[in-house]
């Protein structure tokens, strides 16, 4: 099984709008890993969407479809790391603990 056939899965109640800009977000190379391959890579996606949302300055109406976005990898990234098995409760506090760590190094915007 594929990222891609493990998010259709879950994606397939999400509004059009948000999955088209998930499937912009998640590129082709992302979406053919498998699954455990895959979640080690979700945070960065998640940081550069964020990253992208800070530097337009992230309160413009326009921001919001990013910011649903940015909710929905981390939210899936925590839901795959729960899939794939293994030790759950550290995979998870990685992916967490790396979006922190992205987030204070890039300091105030």
């Amino acid at each position: 099984m594929t990222f891609d056939a493990w998010l259709a899965a879950r994606a397939s109640g999400v509004p059009a709008e948000l999955r088209v800009r998930l499937h912009e977000l998640l590129s082709d190379e992302l979406r053919a890993l498998p699954p455990a391959s895959a979640v080690e890579r979700l945070p960065e996606v998640a940081w550069e969407r964020l990253a992208s949302v800070l530097d337009r300055g992230g309160a413009s109406r326009d921001a919001a479809l990013d910011l649903l976005a940015l909710d929905a990898i981390v939210t899936y990234a925590l839901e795959l790391s729960a899939s794939v098995g293994g030790d759950i409760a550290a995979r998870s506090q990685r992916l967490l603990e790396r979006l922190v760590a992205m987030l204070l190094d890039r300091g105030p915007a």
